[in-house]
């Protein structure tokens, strides 16, 4: 797991809502398709050490927040000029949102459970 080092939780913050960080949108990327492969519900993208409060914290994205997450890896690819990991991050939303159709049908064919009211007596 990637470990980011920055003096305070602003500087973090800054980095990501500028997209101007690869390192971190390669950890995203990086996380976030093993979360897809293994189905799983969340994952952990990178530990974040804060010198300032001597604190070390670890980055988790969930399985909702994926898109979004991938949508902010394609600003900062884009603005690296990295091109191939945008045509990477296509794919993973591609099968996201085919993972998440699959989902929804396996769901479909359950029966809901009948209750009695008036209409059955």
């Amino acid at each position: 797991m990637k470990k980011f080092k920055v003096s305070t939780i602003e500087e973090f913050q800054n980095r990501v809502a500028n997209y101007d960080t690869l390192d971190i949108a390669d950890a995203l990327l990086e996380s976030i398709a093993k979360g897809i492969k293994n189905n799983s519900k969340k994952v952990a993208v990178c530990d974040v050490e804060i010198e300032e409060e001597q604190e070390i914290f670890r980055l988790y994205s969930s399985k909702e927040d994926w898109p979004v997450a991938l949508e902010g890896c394609i600003k900062t690819f884009i603005n690296s000029e990295e091109y191939e990991k945008c045509i990477e991050v296509q794919k993973l939303l591609k099968e996201y949102e085919s993972k998440k159709v699959v989902s929804k049908k396996s769901n479909r064919g359950r029966k809901p459970n009948k209750t009695a009211d008036s209409s059955d007596r």
